[in-house]
């Protein structure tokens, strides 16, 4: 049985933390999640996107659908870690500023 919920799933940072204190380096993370795949894989592609929130859209009173949703790009995640002082090592691993 398939049923509506407003259950919530999220990711959320440690942001008293390297490199999540980082506020560049979050915006950077929130370009490299692929929501639709996390939800298709997770989910079996049941569910929503929330719009860069936890609260999901069927509580309508509550969301907001003027909000975008971070597009996946990796490219433009590289780009704002690059801009930040952020490289890589020879194994492609990320290293702080």
């Amino acid at each position: 049985v398939r049923a509506h919920s407003h259950g919530i799933h999220e990711i959320r940072p440690h942001c008293n933390m390297k490199p999540t204190s980082d506020p560049k380096f979050r915006q950077a993370f929130q370009h490299a999640i692929n929501r639709r795949a996390m939800l298709d894989v997770i989910l079996e592609g049941y569910g929503s996107i929330c719009h860069n929130t936890p609260i999901n859209p069927l509580i309508k009173l509550w969301n907001n659908p003027d909000i975008p949703v971070t597009e996946f790009n990796l490219d433009k995640a590289r780009s704002i870690l690059k801009e930040a002082g952020y490289t890589w090592d020879a194994n492609g691993r990320l290293c702080y500023p």
